[in-house]
């Protein structure tokens, strides 16, 4: 009975996986990968959501709009985005964090590309309001994700970080428009083309991003996830043990300089 007690208690008290996540010491190579496919999704979002900012004079111009129709277009990205971050979440919360990412970046890049091929003001306006949502969608998931497979006490940088790498993708796609605007009167349809190449950080991120640990274990797959966790514990004790090695060798080689 006593054993059966004491077995009991320390499956009670064992941690789960989301807190062992959040204790790891340091962030491994392996989420080291992670942020980099995290800053490219979030570059390529930032870089298209001001895409029409940079195209709008080109656009204008071409369809002869007045600057209340440059306004409605405009407008049309941020009622997408109000509507992308409510069902984000949902989303998230019902099919996972990975997927819904991936599936943001797959939904915006298809009506980015789509915006490229517009004939008029009615279809980019749709367009681009179906854009906003799958890129607020992403934004939303993708800071929740950081917040759920990165340590604790690195998050806040982490998430700083993507967002820097992000609004690098500002500066990117205006000087990109800077040089292919002026080449012809619909050059402003390339802006577009090169915003829907978030793709192809999506396509990697299927095989390279796991599903959300919290999620898989509160959704009853903490199978799935412990393997996850227990390889990024094994190589975030690693430059602990080596640091621990490192210092006791200089506190012989002091003893023995003494």
């Amino acid at each position: 009975m006593a054993s059966t007690a004491d077995s009991a208690t320390s499956r009670v008290a064992e941690p789960s996986l989301a807190a062992r996540m959040s204790r790891l010491p340091s962030a491994t190579p392996t989420q080291r990968r992670w942020l980099v496919l995290l800053g490219a999704l979030m570059l390529f979002d930032q870089a298209d959501l001001n895409a029409f900012a940079y195209a709008a004079p080109a656009v204008r111009a071409q369809w002869d709009l007045s600057v209340g129709d440059i306004g409605i277009l405009t407008s049309a990205s941020f009622f997408g985005m109000f509507v992308g971050s409510t069902a984000g979440g949902w989303l998230a919360d019902r099919y996972g964090r990975k997927w819904t990412i991936i599936g943001a970046t797959f939904w915006y890049s298809a009506f980015s590309l789509a915006c490229a091929f517009a004939v008029g003001m009615v279809d980019l306006t749709i367009y681009r309001v179906l854009t906003g949502a799958g890129l607020q969608a992403m934004v939303a998931v993708l800071l929740a994700y950081v917040a759920e497979m990165f340590p604790r006490h690195l998050r806040g940088r982490i998430q700083a970080l993507t967002l820097a790498v992000g609004l690098a993708g500002i500066p990117l796609m205006a000087w990109f428009s800077r040089f292919v605007i002026p080449t012809g009167p619909s050059a402003w349809r390339w802006i577009f083309v090169l915003g829907a190449g978030g793709v192809v950080i999506g396509i990697v991120s299927i095989w390279k991003l796991p599903e959300s640990v919290r999620w898989q274990e509160a959704n009853g797959r903490g199978a799935s996830a412990a393997p996850i966790v227990e390889k990024l514990r094994a190589r975030s004790a690693q430059p602990v043990r080596s640091t621990a090695r490192t210092r006791r060798r200089r506190s012989h080689r002091q003893g023995s300089d003494e």
